[in-house]
Order: structure tokens, then sequence, then C-alpha cells
């Protein structure tokens, strides 16, 4: 919370407290002797190597220093729960050493998306979107400027109209793919915000209120006779994992089980002991903390994944959540709501959390063993996910745990509380290629002397792999190491060869799900697995030089510039990739990847960049030309499983498609994509679609927004499909598509044209929530009157053309429901008999101040062909008339509002 003022609790709490506070002390303190080094790993189970944590170091000021180290306010990511919590921990920090530019580095973050007005671009039409409003709040206890209240009072007021189950709790999200389902995670996103907006802005008697009972209706469903919960509960009782009979969700996962801790702490912390229902909400804490108990792994004072089978061999204990508990117990005592005893629990919960704890050769710290961000699945999905380093969810409950423990214990840890400046991480060392061989003269095959300047870097904790100006012939493939960065001085050039000699594509058992390319990333320039801290810098280049292959490789042969998967904390600015084959870069399984100013020029070979299965990306005034697809974001199974995408932020770039898409989702959409922020993007062509998106494997696409665009020379300008083409791992089903905005676009289309087009699947698969303001698009026309009945289709086919001619010149729409054009219009060149728009099949469908042009011969302008709820208001055709509406089996409906845009994402 922003400030702690404990009300004084009914008469057992003030018991416990006053027996806690002497138990608390002593063991915390015990704890931070323990975790002197070596004696913290002893008994440590799932273990990294690593320099284990010393009692005498401020772990949350190097945690916060190395973060910053390591992110700018810019490049930390997009607006994100994970980030949010992160800079909640990192705020947490700031009040206890009064580090100002701990406050400041958050106030930079927050100021990228809210404008001097208040504005802020998120519709939060999901839980997980409102976390970081916690910052808003921050931010306006801490400067007082409007602006941040403004922009915290619009998730107040999303609140008013949020959906909600029949007993009041707040679905996980306003989309179809959430619908009535409460997941444990959500609670943490929204009501610890709520009662510190309560308390900031004098609104406690509603969101009090609100904030117990949402933590308690979530308690009723989920909260086990063990005192643990379930990750989540479907009312409906209809998605793949609610049991049939209770709706609940097969597993109690740890970190879904954290924050409904973390949350109950923070709304008791912030509610009155008379609050209606907190009593009931402090009696469900009480039975967690006992289940807590119960479940803590003895060996390491941690808590499994799945947290009530550690017996199983294939569990494993998790950090983000230990913290979380570690936290909650703590906190839970201090403050009266839990007996003494379970000071002890907290105290080997925090040994265990510090042996995750270390500090690499650069001085920055790494915590190891998080879970990556994680939807609602079974046992085997749960402990396969991905365990990584430094993830935010993790960070952030370190953070918080760690000032917790600090303030129980009564003494922090040193340094002192007034920390200074950021003290930046001495400069990694310089291995020139030179130094190792490389001749630069064109023709001698460099790779041996490059190789070598890696793994000396590598050797040597990491470093820099300087290549200075000169032609550096490489025959062979390059494996990059962790904690390397490879800068390409000006004048410097990388080559690619024809010998014949790079690394063999390895074989994948998961080949029949995606093309060979994305299947194989051995064959490659520059290849890597399992990697953290690596990079291409500079402002040289890595030409294929024709010798890459755009089709599958024979022996000997690559097929892309770069290729890595499974990959942490990428950075990929200033140089340039020229002539990659079949892709210039492939990434797969990545996360937290950080890009400015790269130029890609593959227009004569095929793929710009893959960005498959990864999170947390911020790309920045990239310029990409390709002849196939330019900036691509896809989910395929080539690593064995369906991998989360999201929290993406693109900006400032310049995009070319020659035969195919400039800015696209797929066709590869195995697992679900969540967040993604595209503003600022100017696209010169693509004989595809300009701005494409379709869920042709299962996936569930969400919270994606487009913002300042201006596309010329695009055959499709706008296209969103779902189809069935189903080509994933562990048979997945139709997927959807929802909560898209697009703002302020401007299209030229140029023939052979497609009219931009929605067209959803039927039944629970229809495209919804989507949102046009400012789209204005001028299509090349010219066709006669044709048929208006549904065109054909090919399902399994992403392609624009797999759909045939639409039979409006504008905008075509099929299963799709909740559709809203705002202050929009569409033009033609040349006069087109066909009608400007057309929905078929669907349900609140408006056009408000909507602009059409009409051509001669049209029968009409607009339309509804079984559509319920359609609205057409203030239009006008572009010489200044009515829009000539057409119906058929539809209903006028001219009092829906337009809705805001969803967002669901893993926690």
């Amino acid at each position: 919370m922003i400030h702690v003022h404990p009300h004084g609790g009914p008469g057992t709490e003030n018991r416990i407290l006053r027996r806690a506070l002497v138990v608390l002390l002593s063991a915390v303190l015990s704890c931070l002797a323990f975790a002197a080094p070596g004696r913290a790993a002893v008994a440590q189970r799932n273990a990294a190597p690593g320099t284990p944590p010393a009692a005498a170091t401020d772990w949350s000021v190097a945690v916060v220093n190395s973060t910053m180290a390591r992110y700018t306010p810019t490049s930390i990511g997009g607006w994100s729960y994970p980030v949010g919590l992160y800079l909640y921990g990192q705020y947490q920090v700031y009040l206890r050493t009064h580090n100002a530019t701990y406050l400041s580095y958050i106030k930079s973050y927050v100021d990228r998306f809210v404008d001097s007005r208040g504005n802020i671009s998120q519709s939060f039409n999901s839980l997980d979107s409102m976390q970081a409003g916690r910052l808003l709040v921050i931010l306006h206890h801490e400067t007082g400027q409007a602006k941040y209240a403004t922009a915290a009072k619009k998730i107040r007021t999303r609140l008013n109209t949020y959906p909600r189950t029949s007993d009041g709790g707040f679905w996980h999200a306003d989309s179809s793919s959430r619908a009535h389902q409460l997941w444990a995670d959500g609670v943490y996103m929204v009501n610890p915000f709520l009662v510190e907006y309560g308390r900031e802005f004098n609104d406690s008697t509603y969101t009090n209120a609100e904030a117990v009972k949402q933590l308690v209706v979530y308690g009723s469903h989920l909260q086990q006779p063990s005192g643990l919960l379930k990750h989540a509960y479907d009312e409906s009782k209809s998605v793949s994992w609610a049991d049939p009979k209770t709706g609940l969700a097969p597993e109690s996962w740890c970190r879904a089980v954290g924050w409904y801790a973390m949350a109950s702490v923070n709304v008791l912390d912030a509610t009155p002991a008379g609050q209606p229902q907190r009593d009931t909400l402090l009696g469900a804490f009480q039975r967690l903390a006992a289940g807590l108990e119960h479940y803590q792994d003895p060996a390491t004072g941690r808590w499994f994944q799945v947290i009530d089978k550690g017996s199983r061999s294939d569990n494993w204990t998790e950090t983000s959540c230990s913290s979380m508990f570690t936290y909650a117990l703590s906190r839970g005592v201090q403050q009266g709501y839990l007996d003494a005893h379970y000071a002890g629990v907290a105290a080997k919960g925090y040994q265990g959390v510090l042996a995750r704890l270390s500090t690499g050769s650069d001085g920055r710290t790494n915590l190891t063993n998080i879970s990556i961000g994680t939807n609602v699945g079974d046992y085997a999905y749960y402990v396969g996910r991905t365990k990584a380093t430094n993830d935010f969810h993790g960070l952030g409950a370190f953070l918080i745990m760690n000032e917790q423990l600090t303030a129980a214990a009564g003494t922090p840890s040193a340094p002192a509380r007034t920390a200074a400046v950021r003290t930046p991480a001495a400069p990694a060392a310089v291995f020139d290629v030179r130094s190792y061989g490389a001749k630069g003269d064109g023709s001698t095959n460099d790779s041996p002397a490059i190789t070598k300047a890696v793994n000396a870097a590598s050797a040597a904790g990491g470093g820099t792999v300087e290549f200075p100006a000169g032609s550096y012939k490489s025959k062979n493939t390059v494996h990059l190491k962790s904690n390397v960065t490879l800068q390409l001085d000006t004048g410097a050039t990388v080559l690619g060869s024809s010998a014949k000699t790079y690394d063999a594509a390895e074989s994948n058992p998961n080949d029949a799900y995606q093309d060979y390319g994305h299947s194989h990333f051995h064959d490659a320039m520059f290849w890597g697995d399992h990697l953290t801290n690596i990079g291409f810098t500079g402002s040289g280049t890595i030409d294929g030089a024709g010798n890459l292959i755009t089709g599958n490789p024979g022996a000997g042969q690559a097929d892309k510039i770069i290729s890595l998967t499974h990959c942490q904390n990428l950075t990929l600015s200033g140089i340039t990739l020229r002539r990659g084959g079949h892709f210039a870069a492939l990434i797969n399984g990545c996360d937290h990847v950080v890009s400015d100013h790269l130029t890609i020029d593959t227009a004569g070979d095929r793929d710009g960049w893959n960005v498959i299965s990864t999170t947390n990306a911020t790309i920045t005034n990239a310029h990409i030309a390709a002849n196939d697809d330019a900036l691509v974001f896809k989910s395929d199974y080539a690593l064995g499983a369906k991998l989360p995408n999201g929290h993406v932020t693109v900006t400032g770039s310049t995009l070319s498609a020659k035969c195919c898409n400039a800015l696209m989702f797929g066709s590869e959409t195995c697992g679900d994509f969540t967040d993604y922020q595209f503003q600022g993007i100017i696209i010169t062509g693509a004989s595809k679609s300009g701005l494409g998106m379709v869920s042709m494997d299962g996936a569930n696409i969400t919270d994606v927004h487009y913002k300042d665009i201006t596309m010329t020379g695009v055959h499709s300008p706008i296209m969103l499909k779902i189809g069935t083409r189903k080509r994933c791992g562990n048979s997945p089903g139709v997927g959807h598509i929802s909560g898209i905005t697009y703002d302020h676009i401007t299209a030229t289309g140029v023939s052979p044209n497609f009219s931009p087009t929605l067209w959803g699947e039927s039944g629970g698969n229809r495209i919804s929530d989507v949102t046009f303001t400012g789209v204005d698009i001028t299509v090349p026309g010219g066709s006669a009157a044709i048929s208006t009945a549904v065109p054909s289709n090919n399902a399994t086919d992403y392609n624009p053309n797999s759909i045939g001619t639409r039979p409006a010149f504008g905008w075509y729409l099929h299963n799709a429901n909740n559709i809203h054009f705002i202050d929009s219009s569409v033009r033609f060149a040349a006069n087109d008999k066909r009608p400007a728009v057309i929905a078929n099949s669907g349900s609140s469908v408006t056009f408000d101040h909507f602009t059409a042009q009409r051509g001669s011969g049209s029968a009409y302008d607009v339309g509804f062909q079984t559509v319920s709820g359609y609205c057409v208001s203030a239009s006008a055709n572009t010489t200044g008339g009515a829009l000539r509406v057409n119906t058929s089996g539809s209903s006028q409906s001219c009092a829906t509002a337009a809705p805001l845009d969803s967002l669901d994402g893993p926690a």
C-alpha cells in the first residue's frame, strides 16, 4: 500500500499482534543471518548457480539498480501488470531509501502512456490492464498533478459497467474467451488499486466495500477445504478447463494463490475493522495461511508450482509465489491477522527465496526459477512452464517481500537508507575480433576468430565482441553465448558464404505444425538457445550476400541470419540486416526484447523479422523492407508447446512487403496474443495485408491497438480473419479475435484490391469488439455490381484472396459482433457499383459520423444482412447526402453504446 495506516482490529487481532512482534523480529533477524554465503544453499532444491546473497547487501537496492541498468523507462515494456508490479516494488524501495532516481524512473515510464490532459490509451477491458493503475495513484500522491487523477479515474469509471458474475465477481476480462470467469490472479490486478484510489481521492466508501466483496466472492468459489485456492472458476461451466459440475480449474497454481494472498493483506490493511464482510475475508486469509504452512517445502522453504503436489518429481519450487507467500505471511503476523508462529514460516520462505538470488560477474543481480506468464491449464501445463531469470513477476514480488521483511525486522540491510544516485555497472570488457585472428578482408573465413572472441567474452563473464570496419566473411555458424553483445562498428560488414559449411538443420519432431523454416534454428549465420543478455548493436551490417536460401536449405546451407530460441533480454539495435534468405531474424520463445533503429532489407529474399511466441518487446524506429512478411508476430509449435505472446510496443517504424504482409499476426497462431500497441507507423506497400491479423490455429488475439498509421500501395489495407486450419499440437479449437482498436489510420489501396474485411467463424467464434476511430480508406474501385451473397471462403487459408470477391468496395463484415465505426470514411479512386459496406451475420454494428462515397449505379450504400442491433447515425455520403441503408433480416438499435476493447493475459 502507498501508506500503511493500520486500523485497530478486533480483540483477537490485537492479542495476536502483541504476541507476534518479538517472535517476528527474532525470526527475520535469524533468517538474515542464515542467508550468508553457502548455508542458504545447503538444502536448496532446483537451485541455480551463482554467488548466493550475503546478509550485508541491500538486496532491494541491488535488484532495482540492476533492473534500471538493464532497461530504460522506454525499453522496460508496454503498459502491463508485470511491469506495474515491478515498479510498485521499486516504489516501496524509494519510500525507504528516498532515492529520487527511483521515483523519476517510475514517472518517466507512466508518462509514456498519460498525456498532459490525463488521456491514457487504454480501454481497461481486463483486470490485468488495471494493475499498473496503482502507479497513477502513487504519482498523483507524490506530484499532485491532476493528469494522474484523470487517468486513474478512467479505471474507476470503467468498473461501473464492467461485467460481473451473477454474484458480483468481476470477470477476468470483458471478452468472449474470458466471459463469466473468475481467476484468482484478478483480485490483485484491481482490488489494491481500488482501496488506494479510494484513500487518495476520498472514494473509500465504495472502493473498500467493492474490494472486500470481490475477495469474498472469489474466495467463495475458489477456496478449498485445504485453505488453498483453485486457479479459476467458470460460472458458465463451458470453458475447456472447467469441471462440468463445479466450474473449477483442476489445479492450485502457486502464483494465482499468491496474488490472492497479497491482495487479501492489502485490502485488510486498508479497511477498518467494522467493514462489512471484512471478518469473512480475514477468515479466508487465515485458512489460506494454514494451507500454505502445510504445503511449504521443508527442504527449501519455498512453495511448489502446483502447490499441493510437491511429491511429484517433475514439480518445482517457484520463486515469485514463494516471495508473495512470504510477504503475505510476514505482513499478516505484523498486522495481527495471523498467529505469531507464522513468522517462522515466513522466515523460512525468505531464506528459500534468497537462495534463488545471486550476483553475476557484471555486478548485477539475477533472480531465477520464475514462472513466465501463465493461463489456466492442467498439471502438465503448469510444471512445463518456462523457468525465467529476472522476470518482472519475480522481481516485483521479491521487492515487495524484501521491503516487508526488512521493515518487520526493524533494521534495514546495508547500505544506509539514503542511497545516492544509481551507480552504473562497470563497462563490459571489449573483445576485438581482429585480436582473435579475424582479417576482415572479405575472403578469409573469419568465423573461427569470431567464435573465439565470443567464447573469450563468455569465459570472462560477459562482454562486447567488437567488429571494427572491414568485411568479415563468415562461412560457419557462430554459436552465441549469454552476456555477450556483438557490436558492428561503422563500416563493418559480416558476409554470408556459399561454401555450404553452416550447421545442419536439427531434427524437430514437431515439423508438421509449421513451415520448414520455422521448425529449424541451427541452420543460420548466428544461432543461440536459452541465452540471456545478448545483443547485436552498432551501425554495421550483416549481409547474407545472396548466399542464404529462401526455400528449404540443403546440406551446409543457411536460410536465416539470426536465429534465437528461448532467449531473454535481447537487444537488436542500430545494425542493418541484408539479404537474409528466408528470415533476416527469427526469434522464438523469447522474453524482454529491445530494438531501436534496426534496418532490414530483404526485399529480394523473403521475411524481415519473425517475432514468434515472444513477450515484453519494444521495437522503435525500425525500417524493414521485405519481400515476404516485413514485421510479423506468430506463435507456432516448433518448440513443442503453445507459448504466450504479448506486451509488445512498436512505434516510429517504416515497413513494406513486396509479395505479402507489412505488419501481421499469423499465419502461425497456436498460442494466445495480448497487449500490443502499434503507433506512428508508415507502410509503403504490401501485396497482401497492410495491417493483417489472422487466427488460424486456435489462438485468442485480444487487446491490440493501432494508432497513427499511414498506408500506401497496399492491396488489402486491413484484414482480420478467423480460420479453422488448427495446425498446432494438442488438438486446438477455433480461435477468437476481440478487443481491437484502430485510431487515426489512413490507407490508400492498389489493384488488385481486397476490400477491408472482418471475417469470423460462426457461433462463439465471431470477431468481436473492434472499434475504428478516424479510419479513412481509399480503394481503387472500378468494379461492376455483383451479387451481395456471402462470397466463397477457404477456412484453412489466411491469404486475403482466400475469400472471394467481396460484394462491398469498402468494408465487408461477416460473423462479427460489436463493431463500431466512428468519424471514419471509405472512398474509391474509380467509380464502383458495389455498396460501400455490407455487414453479414452479426450484432451491434454501428456507424457514427461515417462517410461513404456513393458509386454511380450502386443499389445502396450500407447493407445489413441478418444483423441484430445495427445503427447508422450522423453519417453521410461524400456530397453530404444521407446514406442509403438496405436491411435484410436485421434489427435496428441506436441505443447500443460503443464498447471498449478487451485484454486477457496470463498472470
